[in-house]
């Protein structure tokens, strides 16, 4: 954020932007940052609503990303390593307490639907944000007529 543009925050707003960058709650930012308790939510509302204030809210989590090493790479490997272990139906050895133990993993529709969803969403593959990713199982089954 350019000098000038933080110049246009007041110490009050900028200690808002801190506190609110830490957990996403307007409310309890604005009682950290010195508002009233009784105005907090509105306060929080309208401070959300200022150019300025979002600019610098952007900066914080764009830091806090930085610091983290989580990034959109990091959070792609991450996603297709869930998917991959949620679609995984074959026998796995893991240490359990030094030990090796053989573990059989179960498909897991839901886990990997989930997974699916958000790698689409992050690719953009839906046309529209609303849109879900349609990867349902279907099972044909056949019964043999019984003789008479």
């Amino acid at each position: 954020m350019a000098k000038e543009d933080l110049n246009n925050l007041t110490a009050q707003q900028i200690k808002f932007c801190e506190e609110y960058a830490k957990d996403s709650n307007a409310s309890r930012a604005a009682i950290a940052a010195g508002y009233t308790e009784k105005n907090a939510r509105q306060m929080g509302y309208q401070l959300l609503k200022k150019k300025y204030v979002m600019k610098y809210l952007e900066e914080l989590s764009h830091k806090v990303i930085e610091k983290s090493g989580v990034d959109v790479a990091w959070w792609m490997r991450t996603q297709k390593k869930v998917i991959d272990r949620c679609m995984q139906t074959e026998s796995v050895e893991v240490k359990i307490k030094g030990k090796r133990k053989k573990m059989l993993c179960e498909f897991n529709a839901a886990g990997a639907n989930s997974g699916l969803n958000n790698m689409a969403k992050c690719l953009h593959i839906y046309t529209d944000d609303t849109a879900p990713v349609e990867a349902g199982i279907t099972i044909n089954i056949s019964v043999p007529e019984m003789k008479k």
